[in-house]
């Protein structure tokens, strides 16, 4: 719980704070397991845990779909696998893309996304999970 609790915190850099939740993970696999045993706590694990956690700050994050979007939007990032700083920019990356869908130039695709909801469906306030589902479609079907 103590790990969790210090990943949680807003108050330190999200870096600092994945950097600890998987040395933590670490220490405790190697008291656990045997040597050499991994504790597959990456970018990814922690993203979930993040967004599950705080579904209007956080979305889930794959390397691969932040690299091309990036390249696919001129993003100024290049993320590269393990790197501190991805989650950092991933989150920027997608609460600039939600900002923008929030101008009333979009409301359309606010009101048809919101439509396609179902009652018990999570809806997030700033649409962050709507700008990760752009991301994905950025990476699956936008066309060079």
């Amino acid at each position: 719980r103590t790990a969790f609790r210090r990943l949680f915190d807003p108050n330190d850099p999200i870096e600092d704070r994945v950097q600890d939740f998987r040395q933590f993970c670490a220490e405790l696999t190697a008291q656990l397991r045997e040597e050499g045993t991994k504790h597959f706590q990456d970018d990814r694990s922690c993203s979930v845990y993040l967004a599950l956690h705080n579904p209007n700050e956080y979305a889930l994050y794959m390397q691969s779909v932040f690299k091309e979007t990036c390249d696919r939007l001129g993003y100024p990032y290049n993320p590269k696998r393990g790197e501190t700083r991805n989650l950092r920019e991933w989150n920027t990356l997608l609460h600039t893309v939600a900002d923008r869908l929030n101008a009333p130039e979009h409301q359309k695709l606010i009101e048809r996304h919101e439509a396609r909801l179902g009652n018990d469906t999570f809806r997030s306030q700033n649409h962050l999970m709507l700008a990760q589902d752009i991301a994905y479609a950025v990476r699956n079907y936008l066309q060079d």
